[in-house]
């Protein structure tokens, strides 16, 4: 497993990733509708076969044949067109960017529970041994473990690989 810690980011490199967010909502937001439920299902989204059938119409309008000027508005087709490039390009770099981000989430949750698992591990050691601090630990995270018999099942407790993000 790679080493989390290793590519940490820096104080000033989270508040410069964190502006960096700030500043792309703001500038997202000052064009953007916001879709109701009900609004994202009455739209939706046109599926691939459909993509192609826009794109053929964008280049029979672009052939400037008079027949359609009637009918649409050629440079607003060919700059919505153009937007929607647009958005998706920046979609499929956002998403990148959240799966990047969310991978280190889950490395990063895994070596802490992994820690989090040997701290419990030791504590319940020391606690055998009488060290006072160690029962106190062992007494405030016991909560988080099931208890079993040995006729039950055992269960594992919540992990960043089990639970329910």
């Amino acid at each position: 497993m790679p080493n989390p810690d290793a590519n940490n980011y820096t104080s000033i490199e989270e508040q410069s990733i964190l502006q960096a967010i700030a500043d792309l909502t703001a500038a997202i937001n000052a064009r953007t509708t916001a879709l109701s439920i009900d609004d994202r299902v009455r739209y939706g989204s046109i599926n691939e076969k459909n993509k192609l059938v826009v794109n053929k119409a964008l280049d029979i309008l672009q052939q400037g044949n008079p027949l359609f000027a009637n009918i649409v508005n050629t440079p607003q087709f060919e700059a919505t067109h153009h937007a929607r490039q647009f958005l998706e390009l920046c979609v499929s770099r956002l998403q990148t960017a959240i799966r990047i981000l969310s991978d280190k989430k889950i490395l990063n949750d895994h070596a802490n529970y992994q820690d989090t698992l040997a701290i419990y591990d030791y504590s319940q050691l020391l606690a055998k041994r009488g060290i006072p601090d160690a029962a106190t630990a062992v007494e405030e995270m016991r909560q988080f473990f099931s208890r079993t018999t040995k006729s039950e099942t055992p269960t594992t407790p919540t992990t960043p690989d089990n639970q329910d993000s």
